[in-house]
C-alpha cells in the first residue's frame, strides 16, 4: 500500500522537475486515490481496473456521443405503437 504523504511528496516533486520542462501540471492522481481509498482499493489492481475502464470508454466514445440523438429518435417510433 502507498502511503499518502509519500504520493503527495512525489507529486510535489513530478510538478516542479516538469516546470522547468514545460510539462502539465500532473494533479490526476490526487482525485483517483481518494476515490480508490474511499473504496477500499488496497492493491495495484485498482489502478490498471481503472486504466482498462477508461480505454473502454474511450474507445466507446463514437457511439455514446450519437446515443442521446439514437434514443430521441426512437421516441416516435415507440409512441406511434
Amino acid at each position: 500500500m502507498v502511503d499518502a504523504t509519500q504520493e503527495m511528496i512525489t507529486l510535489g516533486f513530478c510538478n516542479i522537475a516538469g516546470s522547468f520542462l514545460l510539462s502539465m501540471p500532473i494533479n490526476g492522481s490526487f482525485t483517483r486515490s481518494a476515490i480508490n481509498n474511499a473504496s477500499g482499493v488496497r492493491t495495484p489492481f485498482g489502478g490498471l481496473y481503472t486504466g482498462t475502464v477508461s480505454q473502454v470508454r474511450v474507445a466507446l466514445l463514437p457511439v455514446l456521443i450519437r446515443s442521446g440523438t439514437i434514443i430521441l429518435s426512437l421516441i416516435p417510433v415507440i409512441a406511434k405503437d
